[in-house]
């Protein structure tokens, strides 16, 4: 490939993503119960999670009977109660069964999984025994770590982690915001399954890609340093794995990036709703009253609050100061990201920096409509379904750059929380 630059051929703006703190959610079974339903989404997911939650059994009297470690993953279970009388005043946990669980543990700790999860820490870690091992493992391999603490033991979790602890509340959205945008392109490039099926067309253009599966098509903009080669690569084969080409969003390649996105944005399909009312609107900039097919002001209400974005501009690249140094984000109660973002790579390093009060909407026509995106602290995803392929893909070949020229081959779509 023939470059006007280097800069058309180099990564594009994608940070290595941050190890996350250790972090405890505040509570006990109900914690629990919610982090294993987050450690088993995430592994849904395609991520790699090990570890153990610990469950207590009651009769019918109400009295426990038994206590198990319950694998996150598999279901396995493992008794770790000490058969003591019933007038015994000892601790009723069997530290042996613990330290069978324990190298396992630790042997699965060796193949760096993305997450451990680790039942809680209580007394006996304090003290040096329990899970203190894999707590400590963990940390020295840059694992990210989630457990419970009860509250008579979190002094002990912040002297533990040296002060870098995290405190949880048992609440989902908590647990997405530390578990971090970093992990949103990874996660995104696994959301196709073998039912996307496959190629059935592509179609390239200077500044934009589209491309065709058995859920219909998908739009993707060119990074504009990519866009300023001279000579494109190939476009993905007919017949080659959607998923496949999904999976090229975290490769080096903007090209790459460009045609995996495209693949997303067509095999999650007719996500969401068509943006009509009571959802939002599309107008006129001078007529904001009157609806026009070349529009270049949207506005949606999400989350009872009146959202305008800027339809036009969806496409340009953010100034790089301005996601390197993104001062504009905290302190903002709406914002509205482009589709471009995602493009070029730069979304997770903007969604660190949101507040997670703020409602946050991702527009444009290349928006996958997943709710997995969802996930990471976006309230709304605007995107689009082609509903004349051909015209689009004219209008594409003939050199279409700004996201206008192409809005008369779409209809606008929004999913939100």
């Amino acid at each position: 490939m023939k470059t006007s630059s280097s800069a058309a051929s180099s990564l594009s703006p994608f940070a290595v993503p941050v190890v996350r703190p250790p972090a405890a959610i505040l509570g006990g079974e109900a914690a629990r119960r919610l982090m294993a339903d987050f450690a088993r989404t995430l592994h849904q997911r395609g991520f790699s999670v090990v570890g153990v939650v610990q469950q207590t059994l009651r009769g019918e009297d109400g009295r426990k009977s038994d206590m198990v470690l319950v694998d996150v993953i598999s279901g396995d279970r493992l008794s770790v109660s000490q058969r003591l009388g019933s007038g015994s005043q000892s601790c009723t946990l069997d530290e042996q069964a613990v330290c069978s669980v324990s190298g396992r543990l630790l042997s699965a700790l060796e193949q760096q999984p993305d997450l451990l999860v680790l039942s809680k820490f209580a007394h006996l870690e304090a003290e040096g025994r329990g899970f203190r091992a894999e707590f400590a493992t963990a940390a020295s391999g840059r694992i990210p770590v989630l457990t419970t603490v009860p509250p008579d033991s979190v002094e002990a979790w912040m002297d533990f982690t040296g002060g870098r602890g995290v405190l949880l509340p048992p609440d989902l959205d908590a647990l997405w915001q530390w578990w971090g945008a970093a992990h949103l392109l990874a996660d995104l490039a696994g959301s196709l399954s073998g039912e996307a099926g496959t190629v059935r067309q592509a179609v390239l253009g200077r500044h934009w890609v589209m491309l065709e599966g058995v859920c219909g098509w998908g739009l993707a903009p060119v990074p504009a340093y990519a866009a300023m080669t001279t000579d494109a690569p190939p476009p993905p084969a007919v017949g080659m794995a959607m998923q496949d080409v999904a999976a090229g969003l975290m490769c080096g390649s903007p090209w790459g990036a460009a045609w995996a996105l495209a693949a997303l944005v067509a095999g999650h399909g007719k996500g969401g709703v068509p943006l009509d009312e009571p959802y939002g609107g599309v107008a006129d900039a001078h007529d904001p009253a009157r609806p026009s097919a070349t529009v270049n002001i949207l506005s949606a209400t999400v989350q009872n609050s009146l959202v305008t974005v800027p339809v036009g501009a969806l496409v340009m690249s953010l100034p790089q100061a301005l996601v390197s140094s993104p001062w504009w984000l905290p302190a903002a109660a709406a914002v509205a990201l482009p589709a471009s973002a995602l493009a070029e790579r730069s979304l997770p390093a903007l969604l660190g920096q949101v507040s997670p009060e703020s409602c946050v909407v991702l527009a444009g026509l290349a928006v996958p409509l997943t709710p997995r995106l969802l996930s990471y602290g976006l309230s709304a995803l605007i995107g689009a379904e082609i509903h004349d392929p051909g015209g689009c893909a004219q209008a594409i070949r003939a050199g279409a750059s700004d996201e206008r020229d192409l809005l008369p081959f779409v209809r606008l779509r929004m999913l939100a929380r």
